[in-house]
This record gives C-alpha cells, sequence and structure tokens, in this order.
C-alpha cells in the first residue's frame, strides 16, 4: 500500500479524533449552557444532585487510571483546578498525545522535515502549546478574580452588618455572583455545609484559586475566627486596598501593552516564518539539514529565543 496513502489516511484519523476531542474539551471549559448566574447554580438547576455537582468542580477523579495519572502529574493537575476547567488530568494528557501525534504526521509526513526536527517540534507541540493555553486561561481566570473578590468582600460586609454568620454572606457571594468567584465560594459552602469546618474550606479554597488577595481574605478571616473582632470593619479596609492594587495593575498593564505585544511577535515570527518557507519551499531546509552545524544552530537559536522571551516578559511584567 501506499505510504502516502497510510500517511494521509492516519492524518484524517488524528484529524477526526481532534474534533472530537476539541468538541468535548469545550464543554469543558464552557460548562453548561443556561443563563443563570454561574455555572455552580445552573448546575444545581438541573439534573445534577448537589454531590454530582461537587466532583464535577472539584475535578474528583475515580476511575483507577485517571488517579494513577493524576498522582503521577501533580502540577499539571493543580495547573488545570487553577483554569477552572473541569477536564481531568487524564483526558489532558490524551488531548496532548493527540496534539503531538497530528504535528507529528503534518511535519514528517507532509511537509518533509527531518525526523528528529519532527519529534522536536512535535514535542513542542504536543507539551507545550496545551501548557501555554492552560497558563492563559490561568491568567485570564486570576485577573477576573482580582475585579470580581473586591465586590464580593463588600457583598460580605453588607451581609455581616446585617447580622449574618459568615457562611450565609459567603453563600450569598454564590447566589449574586458571577464565576469564577461565585462557584468558587459556593464550592466552599458546600464543603461547610457537607461537614467541613471553616478553616478547612477556606484553605481549600486558596488551594483551587492561588490568587494572593484571596490569601489575605482567608487569613483575615481565620484569625478574626479564632480571636474575634469585628469582621466587617477589617473586610471593609482589605478591599479598599485590594481596589487599588486593581486600578494600578490595571493601569500598569496599559502601560506596558507595547512591549507585551513586541514580545509575542517577537516569539510568534520565527516560526511561521519556518512554517510558511516549509510549505511554500518543501526542500528549502532539507539542502543544510545533513550540516554537522545545523542542529546546533537550530537548538542554541531556540534556547537564546527563549531566553530573550523570558527578559522581554520580565521587563513588561511588574508585581502590585
Amino acid at each position: 500500500m501506499d505510504t502516502r496513502f497510510l500517511i494521509l489516511l492516519g492524518l484524517f484519523v488524528s484529524t477526526l479524533l481532534l474534533v472530537q476531542g476539541g468538541y468535548y474539551f469545550y464543554l469543558s471549559v464552557k460548562g453548561i449552557p443556561d443563563q443563570k448566574v454561574n455555572r455552580r447554580l445552573s448546575m444545581n438547576r438541573s439534573t445534577y444532585s448537589n454531590e454530582q455537582v461537587m466532583s464535577i468542580l472539584k475535578r474528583e477523579q475515580d476511575s483507577g487510571l485517571a488517579s494513577f495519572i493524576k498522582s503521577l502529574l501533580p502540577r499539571l493537575d493543580a495547573l488545570i483546578t487553577h483554569t477552572g476547567m473541569t477536564i481531568s488530568t487524564y483526558q489532558m494528557v490524551m488531548v496532548m498525545i493527540l496534539i503531538g501525534f497530528v504535528a507529528l504526521v503534518l511535519f514528517y509526513g507532509l511537509l518533509g522535515v527531518n525526523l528528529y526536527g519532527t519529534l522536536l517540534l512535535a514535542l513542542i507541540a504536543g507539551i507545550g502549546g496545551p501548557i501555554l493555553y492552560l497558563k492563559y486561561r490561568m491568567g485570564k481566570r486570576m485577573r477576573k478574580f482580582s475585579d470580581q473578590l473586591p465586590d464580593a468582600l463588600d457583598l460580605i460586609v453588607r451581609s455581616l452588618k446585617a447580622g449574618h454568620p459568615i457562611n450565609s454572606a459567603m453563600g450569598l457571594v454564590a447566589e449574586e455572583m458571577a464565576d469564577p468567584i461565585g462557584s468558587e465560594f459556593g464550592l466552599t459552602v458546600d464543603e461547610m455545609t457537607y461537614g467541613n469546618d471553616l478553616r478547612e474550606a477556606l484553605a481549600n479554597l486558596a488551594e483551587r484559586v492561588p490568587h494572593p488577595d484571596l490569601k489575605y481574605m482567608v487569613v483575615t478571616i481565620e484569625i478574626q475566627h479564632a480571636t474575634g473582632g469585628n469582621l466587617a470593619e477589617v473586610l471593609t479596609g482589605l478591599s479598599k486596598v485590594m481596589r487599588g492594587r486593581v486600578h494600578m495593575f490595571k493601569r500598569i498593564r496599559s502601560l506596558s501593552a507595547e512591549g507585551r505585544f513586541s514580545a509575542y511577535i517577537v516569539t510568534v515570527l520565527p516560526f511561521l516564518v519556518f512554517g510558511g518557507l516549509s510549505i511554500l519551499s518543501p526542500g528549502y531546509f532539507s539542502e543544510v539539514q545533513d550540516d554537522v552545524l545545523y542542529w546546533p544552530m537550530l537548538l542554541g537559536s531556540l534556547g537564546f529565543l527563549m531566553l530573550g522571551n523570558f527578559i522581554m516578559f520580565r521587563m513588561v511584567n511588574f508585581k502590585v
């Protein structure tokens, strides 16, 4: 059988699987299409029970293989949790393998790239691509959490001044605010409902959402819970500080936008040029692939590219 036919057949099957996997990936990202305030309320008001909602949102993985992969890749599992996605670690690993296989077929079978170069590009696409996407989603979610947290604290303060306990005040946030803070506070309230004490539930919240401002809130509530005091007054001051930090952070991002955009262009441009030349002139790189300096120079260029990007992003990202 013709080798090219097998390559095209493999590309077709892998593309079909990629589309199907992307569809389920999209569902895990968007959740259930509903008009409710947040996805936890949407799931609670549908056919899901409270236990099922907690299991889905907390990404509890019951099967043996899924639990093994979760324990084998704890940092990847934590990164997925921080993005707010409900996809399991096992499913994410399958997506990585599928992307790597598609890149392997594309670069080696269709573009005729050298085998070692193809393996390197497939490894970068299969592992680096999904991780960069997860990092992007995590950053986007943390920025939205920063915008919502002062409003959530104000809502808690008003509820406390009305005489409600802290768990009822957090439940009001879960019912009135959108994602991500609505579902996260709702999970915290659910944990307290099912037996966890306040400190343990807040610790789990801080673990799911590694935001520095949230840690301040958690420590404040824990101290007040142990020693007593006017929690509403303390949270009011904390809310003012957080609003000032959010305002300053947005101003810094607007001033450094040009530098970040330049870093994106410098990062993407070499890969676009390489891909364009490989498509328009497939034999452009094949003439020099056998040279002894080809791979050292290619790997060195990638290393200097990553070093330059690291320096540029460090110059335009500031801690507030």
